[in-house]
């Protein structure tokens, strides 16, 4: 079991400045295969300069925002 989230590992201070596609994207990719857990995501997409992320459930995918308006868009695996 993931142990409770501290405060702390998630301040905007541990929020990579520049925003790095292919750092969301691996870690994208490694949580979808089960590789690593939702708080090591959490660490991978903020050392990739993710500061938020929503998900679309009806639209079948997650926007991740960077700090200078940069958006990843990644559809649910299997969607159009």
């Amino acid at each position: 079991a993931e142990r409770q989230l501290a405060s702390a590992e998630f301040g905007a201070d541990r929020i990579a400045r520049d925003f790095s596609e292919s750092g969301m994207a691996a870690a994208i990719a490694a949580v979808q295969h089960g590789a690593i857990t939702y708080l090591e995501f959490l660490r991978r997409i903020m050392a990739a300069g993710c500061v938020g992320y929503t998900v679309c459930i009806t639209g079948k995918r997650a926007l991740y925002f960077g700090r200078g308006g940069e958006v990843h868009i990644e559809k649910f695996p299997g969607s159009n």
